[in-house]
């Protein structure tokens, strides 16, 4: 799967147009949109699971943290227990400072932006064909046709 500046990357040759080629440019259209869905579609995979670890990874956090994990899934994830009480009302704060689920939530916000990238890339290939259009139309019209 290409990263993220590697899509960018790949966005910032394929913004060109070459207003000499038309009709090469049209054809390319449906070329791009495939490349860039592939990358969309694996960034929206990718994000979901980030989705679901974070979110099972969420789940044993806060048994941890509330003390209510077991001496094998302790052991599994080489974890001592917390000792200092948390209510479930403190938990937040626990939670949202976890390394742990903070680099899960930063998998998955990377993917996220992957998604936003690709999904403006995709909108900015959708108008291209309007965009030559006009461009045709604006040639003709300076050529008095």
């Amino acid at each position: 799967m290409e990263k993220l500046d590697e899509i960018l990357k790949h966005w910032d040759i394929d913004c060109i147009m070459d207003e000499t080629k038309i009709s090469t440019e049209l054809v390319n259209i449906p070329k791009l949109h495939a490349k860039y869905i592939r990358f969309l579609n694996g960034h929206k995979l990718s994000a979901l699971r980030k989705k679901f670890e974070y979110d099972k990874m969420k789940e044993i956090r806060s048994a941890y943290y509330l003390g209510h994990l077991d001496q094998e899934t302790l052991d599994a994830h080489d974890w001592n227990q917390f000792d200092i009480h948390v209510s479930k009302a403190g938990l937040d704060r626990y939670i949202n400072s976890d390394d742990i689920l903070i680099n899960l939530l930063r998998g998955k916000v990377y993917h996220e932006q992957a998604v936003y990238v690709c999904e403006s890339i995709l909108t900015e290939l959708k108008n291209r064909s309007w965009q030559l259009k006009t461009l045709v139309d604006y040639e003709k019209l300076q050529s008095g046709s």
